[in-house]
């Protein structure tokens, strides 16, 4: 039976253990007020996308997407990002675990939704290869929640900045450009806005 909560036991390396020197640390610009602000009822829609995904214990789950860079329209979907943590025997053996990564697409209370989770191990090994999409959830002000490692997961991603992150945004960056310029469709604001935030990233 799992329950959502914070995990039991040490099995994750404490923070004090995982924080880089302060020199290493630039404190992180502190989000529009407007930016980390959802409604209640797409809070409480967000959280039935969590419930969705898995029953498994939440290590961090959050809002991302339109609403976390600032340009959300009336007909947004609400994007869940989040992970969760498998119980210690389902690692110990030879064959991984059948399950690493659930999507979830769907309407919940005529709001489109779009859900997507990793195990924990499956999001830090793709952090570690530069995915900056992961990197960015771990960051967003509007949590939904918190098992009490999150702001630790932030300290320790900062050794994980490297050129396979940029890697990452220059091919995003790339793809949004294309869309931008294609022959036979019109530009999207939603391109232009991506490709300008990716820029300034």
């Amino acid at each position: 039976r799992y329950e959502l909560g914070r995990p039991k036991g040490d099995w994750l390396v404490p923070s004090e253990r995982m924080s880089t020197p302060d020199t290493m640390q630039p404190s992180p610009p502190q989000p529009h007020r407007a930016l980390s602000e959802i409604s209640e009822k797409e809070r409480q829609i967000a959280h039935k996308v969590m419930r969705e995904m898995t029953s498994r214990p939440y290590l961090f789950a959050v809002v991302t997407g339109t609403h976390q860079y600032g340009f959300t329209s009336f007909d947004n979907d609400i994007d869940v990002r989040g992970a969760w943590v498998d119980p210690i025997k389902l690692h110990l053996g030879l064959a991984p675990p059948k399950t690493s990564h659930i999507d979830y697409m769907g309407v919940i209370d005529d709001k489109e939704v779009d859900g997507v989770a990793f195990e924990v191990r499956r999001f830090m090994d793709l952090v570690l290869k530069g995915s900056g999409n992961l990197i960015e959830e771990l960051f967003s002000p509007i949590v939904l929640y918190d098992s009490g490692y999150l702001e630790p997961l932030k300290d320790a991603v900062h050794s994980c900045l490297t050129r396979r992150v940029v890697r990452h945004y220059l091919g995003f960056f790339d793809s949004c450009i294309k869309k931008l310029r294609h022959k036979t469709k019109l530009p999207e604001v939603k391109s232009a806005l991506y490709a300008t935030r990716i820029a300034l990233t």
